[in-house]
């Protein structure tokens, strides 16, 4: 409350240092502007009509005072329209809030329906509970819940499931009734889901979950998450009341992601690169078979250490400017040469690109790759040393009766 309050003062503040008093077109921009505003806060405040109250009035008020003070004809009609979208507005919010209350009031009922029926179901009532419902509440569960609701006897035949079993698995609750739950489920899994709830009933554990594919109507595999609770009476297991939710999305999708983690596991690990992974502080949190190799380490001795100690001392300042601006520029690749030093103590030129990535903690990683360029820099430094041997040379050989221009050049063509 007092955050809106002080956030509608401060708009309504800005409607008074803002408001132009000689451009009218200015005035009726400023007035659509902070209409918005309020417009936008009817639907985000909206569970809190009183919140929108300390908002809106504010925020409108000072602009409306505004348009009276002006007093001319235009700026009357202004500040009338103003008031009545303010009243309109305050309307549709209170109809808001009142739905959303009674929405959140039917949720808050039908929680404590639900947990009375497991509490019943617990307890061994199921069969009392499900023959003699009077409930209209009860039955809209049973028929309408999205997930499947049934229960076995204790062989684990069915004697009641909820229409949801159209829906899901395309049976009809006539094809399901008085067969055995683990005739539904894939063969390839029937064996381990079997001894899964035999261990349940011989241990007598009250609630377990479950996860495994049944097979549907038309021969499809899907895959569902189970609550399964004994049901006892006078200390006897007499049946189990089960809750199934259909998983197959979120199973595709951890599918989809193990499939692109093993891609991308295999391709860094088969890059004839050197590839490495720090974190923001530069800390090594993954490395290569060819890094490893090409510096001499075990994998293992690498991750968990800072990656400065791989740095020649001298290119050590240039690398944690290049890291930085990779955190400062996510997205962003960026390239460098420097050298890397061996555990031998040896050193190598390296070629890097580099980016910064986000990581499942929402946190910023930087991913490297790097070329070794040492040959190349060998070459180029043997090819300099050449060119300044034969300059050398060609400056010291007399050159008597050649052209000037021929003097200051290292080949002098025969003319």
């Amino acid at each position: 409350m007092i955050g809106t309050a002080l956030a509608g003062l401060g708009w309504g503040a800005f409607s008074v240092f803002l408001f132009p008093d000689s451009s009218p077109t200015h005035q009726v921009f400023l007035a659509f502007v902070f209409g918005g505003i309020t417009a936008g806060a009817s639907s985000t405040l909206a569970a809190r009509f009183d919140a929108f109250l300390s908002f809106a009035v504010p925020t409108l008020i000072p602009l409306v005072l505004q348009f009276f003070i002006l007093g001319h004809e235009q700026a009357l009609a202004m500040a009338v329209c103003t008031l009545l979208f303010s009243f309109l507005i305050a309307y549709t919010a209170f109809r808001m809030s009142n739905t959303i209350s009674e929405a959140l009031q039917l949720k808050y009922n039908n929680t404590q329906l639900v947990d009375q029926l497991a509490a019943q179901l617990q307890e061994g009532e199921q069969t009392e509970l499900l023959l003699n419902v009077d409930s209209e509440h009860h039955r809209f569960i049973m028929e309408y819940a999205q997930d499947i609701i049934y229960r076995t006897d204790r062989s684990g035949r069915f004697t009641f499931i909820n229409p949801a079993v159209i829906r899901l698995l395309g049976y009809h609750e006539t094809d399901v009734l008085g067969h055995r739950a683990l005739d539904f489920v894939h063969p390839n899994y029937r064996r381990t889901t079997e001894h899964f709830y035999v261990r349940q009933f011989l241990r007598n554990i009250p609630s377990t979950y479950y996860e495994f594919p049944l097979v549907t109507r038309d021969g499809q595999a899907a895959w569902i998450g189970q609550n399964v609770q004994v049901l006892q009476r006078d200390r006897e297991v007499i049946g189990f009341q089960a809750v199934l939710r259909d998983i197959s999305a979120r199973k595709q999708a951890e599918e989809a992601l193990r499939f692109s983690q093993d891609r991308y596991r295999a391709l860094f690990e088969s890059s004839p690169e050197m590839l490495l992974t720090i974190d923001a502080q530069g800390v090594m949190l993954a490395v290569n078979t060819t890094t490893a190799a090409e510096l001499g380490y075990p994998a293992e001795e690498l991750i968990g250490q800072p990656v400065a100690m791989i740095f020649h001392p001298d290119d050590q300042a240039l690398a944690e400017r290049q890291l930085a601006a990779c955190l400062r520029r996510p997205g962003e690749v960026f390239r460098w040469e420097l050298r890397k030093v061996r555990k031998n103590g040896s050193f190598l030129w390296v070629r890097e690109a580099a980016r910064a990535v986000r990581n499942p903690d929402a946190q910023f990683d930087i991913v490297i790759v790097c070329e070794n360029v040492t040959e190349r820099k060998s070459i180029e430094d043997t090819l300099t040393q050449t060119r300044q041997l034969l300059e050398s040379i060609v400056e010291h050989i007399p050159h008597y009766g050649l052209p000037e221009r021929c003097r200051r050049a290292t080949l002098c063509p025969v003319e």
